[in-house]
């Protein structure tokens, strides 16, 4: 996924009516964070526990951001489903989550943050995957991208910038360099890099 692909898909769900799509991807794509640590997931009650929270057919809602996670200064810090790492964003340095967050009302900023506009409640993730696909389609975002490549994207964008590989680790939370490392795609970063410092050396040379 790369920023046009989000640019496109965040203007066509708005016009569908569907910025908890435009805001999940936004986020997704700006901080790496993988789609269930944004929209969340439905797990079964286990027997002897309390049915609180949001619960549905015996399932409830859990690990999503809320809008308790942004806090006063716009900063998510989460624990990563997945891995347990704690990892923070700094919401304020995401111009796309920032300019979609200014279209959700004072008073709907409460609970969790993306909510199914059909159903008020938060996404199942096949219905998630099919709605997206649906913005997806009417923007022109190629098939073969999925949501899921929003944090690929994200790390692979932070690489193309030139972000060392320890701190994209850091941003998604990865246990080794090596996992990060295959979430980049094309590496052009490094391809940059790597010619740059070969343009220095003939400059060298030819000057020597």
């Amino acid at each position: 996924m790369q920023l046009a692909h989000v640019e496109a898909f965040a203007t066509k769900a708005q016009e569908m009516g569907r910025l908890s799509l435009a805001l999940a991807t936004a986020i997704q794509f700006e901080t790496a964070l993988r789609q269930r640590d944004v929209i969340g997931e439905w797990m079964p009650i286990t027997d002897g526990s309390e049915a609180a929270g949001i619960v549905i057919n015996g399932r409830r809602w859990q690990n999503g951001l809320t809008w308790s996670d942004l806090a006063a200064d716009l900063v998510i810090r989460k624990a990563k489903t997945k891995t347990g790492a704690f990892a923070a964003h700094d919401l304020k340095l995401c111009p796309i989550v920032l300019d979609l967050l200014k279209h959700v009302p004072t008073d709907r900023r409460v609970g969790p943050l993306i909510i199914n506009e059909a159903t008020g409640k938060p996404y199942a993730e096949w219905v998630f995957t099919r709605e997206w696909r649906k913005v997806a389609k009417a923007a022109g975002v190629p098939d073969e991208v999925r949501n899921m490549d929003a944090r690929a994207g994200a790390i692979t964008e932070g690489d193309e910038a030139g972000a060392d590989l320890d701190s994209l680790k850091t941003v998604a939370a990865h246990a080794t360099m090596s996992t990060t490392a295959r979430y980049v795609r094309g590496r052009l970063g490094k391809s940059r890099a790597v010619a740059n410092l070969g343009l220095k050396h003939r400059a060298s040379q030819n000057g020597a």
